[in-house]
């Protein structure tokens, strides 16, 4: 079987840092090198925009260092890293909802933006105070889903990239984006962390329903194929 973790962290890694590395052309105050839709909001509010994408982009980087060091191995790197990354996160998620206020595409834009800056912050906050209390699992769910939101600056550039190779009308395709890069990523890290939950429940419904049993069956053919595992409980 395909072992699918070092292929998701390896994907996960280089996405993110393809990412960082292209966004930090960006981080200038040479306006001119946006999109003329962005010009002259940015222009205007350029010290706002080169900390809000330097602080991300270090954000963005710096996690991936943070969850591919095992805290075991080092727990005081463990500990600056982790405070330097919510350090910067303060500071990229309080600018990043600033910016959100001015986003292309008016109050869905607004809304999905804005959503994602408090819910990263608000994460944020939950992992740090599970620590301070010795919950280190939760510590690392919370951090887990942070990390989600994080990824998010990932895939809004993804969507919007890939709409634009279909040519999909950009005042429609952006503010759809800036809900998809996050809200489902978010369900589906919420299902991964309570998988034990949803195997149970999932059990349940096979007993009741035989229709969900023969299908178990047949995704538990095709899975070994895929590198995947079905929700069914040991």
């Amino acid at each position: 079987m395909i072992r699918t973790r070092p292929i998701f962290l390896f994907l996960l890694a280089w996405y993110a840092i393809g990412t960082g590395v292209a966004a930090m052309r960006f981080v200038t105050t040479d306006a001119s090198i946006f999109d003329p839709l962005y010009q002259f909001k940015y222009e205007a509010n350029i010290g706002l925009v080169m900390t809000h994408g330097a602080s991300a982009i270090a954000v963005l980087l710096l996690g991936l260092v943070v969850f591919a060091v095992p805290m075991h191995w080092s727990r005081r790197f463990h500990r600056i890293a982790g405070r330097l990354y919510a350090v910067l996160l303060v500071v990229a998620g309080v600018t990043g909802f600033r910016m959100a206020l001015m986003a292309y595409g008016g109050l869905p834009s607004v809304l999905g933006l804005g959503s994602l800056s408090i819910l990263w912050l608000w994460t944020l906050w939950r992992g740090i105070s599970a620590a301070r209390t010795g919950h280190f699992s939760e510590h690392r769910a919370w951090m887990i889903r942070n990390y989600g939101l994080t990824f998010a600056a990932v895939l809004l550039r993804a969507l919007v990239r890939k709409a634009g190779e279909y040519d999909l009308p950009y005042e429609i395709v952006y503010p759809v984006a800036t809900w998809l890069s996050w809200a489902p990523a978010l369900v589906i890290i919420e299902l991964w962390l309570r998988r034990q939950s949803v195997a149970f429940y999932i059990d349940r419904l096979k007993a009741i329903y035989p229709s969900i049993r023969r299908l178990d069956q047949v995704i538990s053919k095709v899975s070994p194929l895929l590198g995947t595992t079905t929700f069914t409980s040991k």
